[in-house]
């Protein structure tokens, strides 16, 4: 009976308010916790079942793909920085571009325009490609786009 009560209060408190304040959660720490919680679970369950851990659909989970360390093929180094230097002369700061979380193959790259001169206000602009590159060139021409209509305005 107790460890019934337990097992309530758990699920009708504790995870609700992991749910509620999970933003506040540095990112770190949520890593820490998939790595020391999560993959040992996982792993656990995969030796017990014999096969792979199963999602909430009953499937099978495929294995997490490693991040590549470099761009992918046919993007180089040097079409990045002519892109990034375009950011730069724009004014743009905070310049990132990541993998999109799930299974789309895409990334997202992002950055922020300020909208003042001491750089208190600032504007957040996101765009998604199918790789870095592209990520970066469509949020490239959306910040472009945007400081057009900014100067165009009297």
């Amino acid at each position: 009976m107790k460890f019934r009560s337990t097992l309530l209060v758990a699920l009708m408190v504790i995870v609700p308010g992991l749910a509620m304040f999970s933003h506040h959660v540095p990112a770190g720490a949520a890593e820490a916790a998939r790595r020391i919680v999560v993959e040992p679970v996982a792993h656990w369950v995969e030796a017990w079942r014999g096969a792979a851990p199963a999602r909430g659909d009953g499937s099978a989970a495929l294995p997490l793909a490693e991040p590549t360390a470099g761009p992918p093929i046919g993007i180089t180094e040097a079409d990045r920085a002519v892109v990034r230097e375009r950011f730069q002369a724009l004014g743009a700061v905070a310049l990132e571009c990541r993998p999109a979380p799930g299974e789309a193959k895409e990334h997202v790259a992002s950055c922020r325009v300020p909208l003042d001169a001491e750089g208190q206000l600032q504007r957040v602009f996101q765009a998604t490609g199918h790789d870095p590159l592209a990520a970066e060139r469509r949020l490239l021409d959306d910040v472009t786009a945007w400081l057009e209509r900014q100067r165009s305005r009297p």
